[in-house]
């Protein structure tokens, strides 16, 4: 879907970040923007200044989850499983507000067991996994 995504960063991080200077700059962050830093719906990113900088992920990547909002959106269109359609649509919204939360518990019965996963999530430790190896 990102075809500009680099392999070893997965595009989370910027490509010439240590992990000494990751780790020196998120001890820096007020607590919020830590846990941005540290979660799963932010990229990192330099600015102009090759200083840090939080993005958020609906922003970064806005105009390729547009599109895969309105194909959600279409998906849920078609289905007649109310607790799919309310995760389709809720995840749609979800990737233009930044807010996965809702779209995250709507699932139940047995949709919730198929594991229904579009967005951008990773398992805590393969992302650690992933910055220990990129660094």
């Amino acid at each position: 879907m990102f075809p500009h995504t680099n392999l070893q960063g997965q595009n989370f991080y910027p490509e010439d970040m240590t992990k000494d200077e990751f780790e020196s700059w998120v001890k820096t962050l007020p607590e919020q923007e830590k846990a941005q830093a540290l979660g799963f719906f932010t990229v990192i990113r330099r600015d102009a200044n090759k200083k840090f900088k939080l993005v958020p992920y609906s922003q970064e990547y806005k105009s390729d989850l547009a599109q895969a909002a309105e194909l959600l959106n279409e998906a849920a269109a078609l289905t007649d499983n109310a607790s799919l359609k309310k995760f389709l649509t809720t995840r749609a919204a979800a990737f233009s507000s930044n807010d996965y939360y809702e779209s995250d518990v709507c699932l139940d019965g047995p949709g919730r067991s198929a594991g229904y996963h579009y967005g951008p999530y990773e398992t805590l430790q393969r992302r650690t996994v992933r910055l220990q190896s990129r660094l």
